[in-house]
């Protein structure tokens, strides 16, 4: 798909027909790296009968042990989950599956992580905290949570697609070091002001997710990275000089 890599986790998958079945759906849409993670059952002989000519998808897998050992391997993690919170939790803060792939499109490069959840209660909150962005695929409210496979192919269509049969952009997507860089020094500001520590946790989740969901271009984020960094830099000086002269030092 371009100069994009576009990676599939499977979080602690509980039946070996679905690994199967999603091996097999990346094959049909060109993609080609799976990774299992803490699987619950056993990758055998009905998961490989299922991917029919995703054998080769499968075979390559890599398997595990948590999710967290991907995140500085990929510059995006998209979380994809089926509940949607009553409430304005910034964990379930979602996105449709077009913007998510107009947001992979803008991007003339950059490593992404398509993440899937168990089949009995998808991503846990803490999961879906160490993503980026999360998708959803609006479905029947009455009974909105769909297969697995079913939702994959979905998403791997739309991407196909988008991707595909769109020209490149000239967006730089932000290094992980930089965007982790950008959210510590947001953070350490709220630290120094106070800021109770829940609010912090979720300004931090909020964070992500409009860096990615607004598509900014690397530069953009170098420049706002600078702007925190200064403000913390001008605070923690401010911090010192108080505690000096609260001491009745003069400064060294």
């Amino acid at each position: 798909m371009l100069n994009k890599t576009i990676s599939v986790a499977l979080v602690e998958p509980l039946y070996p027909i679905n690994i199967g079945y999603i091996a097999r759906c990346m094959k049909n849409f060109g993609l080609k790296q799976l990774y299992i993670i803490n699987p619950q059952c056993q990758i055998n002989d009905e998961a490989y009968r299922y991917a029919m000519h995703g054998r080769d998808v499968l075979s390559k897998a890599i398997v595990i042990d948590r999710l967290v050992e991907l995140k500085k391997s990929f510059d995006v993690l998209i979380a994809t989950t089926g509940k949607l919170s009553k409430k304005k939790s910034p964990f379930r803060r979602v996105i449709s599956p077009e913007r998510m792939a107009k947001i992979i499109q803008e991007y003339e490069n950059g490593k992404f992580l398509i993440i899937f959840g168990r089949e009995d209660k998808g991503l846990l909150n803490k999961e879906l905290g160490l993503c980026d962005i999360v998708v959803s695929i609006p479905a029947n409210p009455e009974y909105s949570i769909l297969n697995i496979s079913h939702a994959a192919v979905i998403l791997f269509y739309i991407l196909f697609r988008e991707i595909s049969l769109k020209s490149p952009s000239y967006k730089k997507i932000p290094k992980r070091e930089i965007t982790d860089k950008f959210i510590l020094y947001s953070k350490e500001i709220m630290n120094i002001t106070k800021v109770p520590k829940y609010k912090i946790q979720r300004f931090e989740i909020t964070l992500k997710r409009i860096i990615f969901e607004y598509g900014l271009d690397e530069k953009d984020l170098i420049v706002l990275l600078g702007l925190v960094r200064r403000a913390y830099d001008k605070l923690k000086q401010c911090l010192d000089k108080s505690y000096i002269n609260s001491l009745g030092l003069s400064e060294v």
